[in-house]
C-alpha cells in the first residue's frame, strides 16, 4: 500500500511541512534493575533515590543491562 509523498506534504504560508506521525511508549519491565543500568526498580521509593551516574550522566544511552536484556529477549 504505497502512497505518493505528496499526499504527505502541506502546504502553507510559503512553507512545506511534511507529516509524521511517530509513537512513544511506555512500559513497567518485571526486573528487579533497569534496562540501562544496574539501578534498583523498588516501586514507591522516594523520587530520585534510584539512579546511578549512568541515568543522571547519560540520557539517551543504549542498555548496558544485559541480564536484563536477554530476559526481556523474544
Amino acid at each position: 500500500m504505497s502512497k505518493n509523498k505528496s499526499e504527505y506534504l502541506i502546504n502553507r504560508h510559503d512553507n512545506q511541512y511534511e507529516v509524521v506521525i511517530g509513537l512513544e511508549v511506555h512500559a513497567q519491565v518485571t526486573s528487579e534493575s533497569k534496562l540501562f543500568s544496574t539501578s534498583a526498580t523498588k516501586f514507591g521509593a522516594e523520587p530520585n533515590t534510584q539512579v546511578s551516574l549512568v541515568d543522571a550522566a547519560f540520557p539517551g544511552m543504549l542498555p548496558g543491562n544485559k541480564r536484563v536484556l536477554r530476559k526481556t529477549s523474544y
